[in-house]
């Protein structure tokens, strides 16, 4: 199994957005692909900005069929007017791992 974690920092009003209209949508869309295990997300303890998403798919070859799609990149496009950084991370791994030790990748927005 193929896990992703993925950080989205975001306003106060743009974490509302994602609670009550982006996570839906992208749920009703990723539910639907080849090979979607799970999709879930929490907002930090820590940092008042950052909501954590956790992706899971059955394998490399179906997490990258879903990035292809054009509603993925519409999706993540669709966070950009609520980001309080113009940034987001990301790491995948193979199975589980702690996330505090991986090397996450930033992906600069805007």
């Amino acid at each position: 199994m193929l896990t992703i974690y993925v950080r989205h920092y975001l306003t106060p009003s743009g974490i509302r957005y994602f609670k009550t209209t982006w996570y839906p949508k992208v749920l009703s869309v990723i539910t639907k692909k080849k090979g979607f295990v799970s999709l879930t997300y929490a907002p930090s303890q820590e940092v008042s900005d950052l909501i954590d998403l956790t992706l899971k798919f059955k394998d490399e070859t179906t997490f990258n069929a879903w990035l292809k799609i054009p509603d993925h990149d519409l999706l993540i496009n669709a966070l950009d007017a609520h980001r309080s950084r113009d940034y987001f991370e990301a790491v995948k791994i193979q199975n589980g791992a702690d996330p505090s030790t991986l090397d996450w990748t930033t992906y600069k927005v805007g």
